[in-house]
């Protein structure tokens, strides 16, 4: 009996707050993130360095992440990357998180679009 006390007690600690949160839909900002969907050749430079491959995009976890897998070749070694994009309303900035085969630490970044420049500049700290 006791059990069932505490059950019912959690139960319904647990679906008050659920009830009242609002989850995240996707907003215009996801839907530029969208236009990148599909398989683009791809150049990625960083370090001093250039790898050329291949990027494929797709939206995914309800349309709020673009999720992106880069394949190519660095310094004649195989180079895999893996990213998330998104856009956080309550930054009011795109955010990413960016890793890939040549490292164990994310790299995180934020940043802004300029509408004028049709652009995103992103920024961020990582090895």
């Amino acid at each position: 009996m006791m059990r069932r006390i505490c059950a019912i007690a959690v139960a319904g600690l647990v679906a008050v707050p659920a009830a009242r949160a609002q989850f995240p839909t996707p907003g215009p900002e996801h839907e530029m993130l969208k236009k990148l969907e599909g398989t683009w050749e791809a150049t990625a430079k960083g370090g001093g360095m250039e790898s050329k491959g291949t990027m494929t995009y797709k939206m995914a976890i309800g349309g709020l992440w673009l999720m992106s897998k880069f394949e190519g070749d660095l310094g004649g070694m195989k180079f895999e990357g893996h990213g998330m994009d998104s856009y956080d309303p309550m930054k009011k900035k795109f955010v990413a998180v960016w890793v890939d085969s040549m490292s164990t630490s994310p790299l995180i970044l934020d940043g802004t679009y300029d509408k004028e420049k049709k652009a995103t500049t992103m920024t961020g700290e990582g090895p």
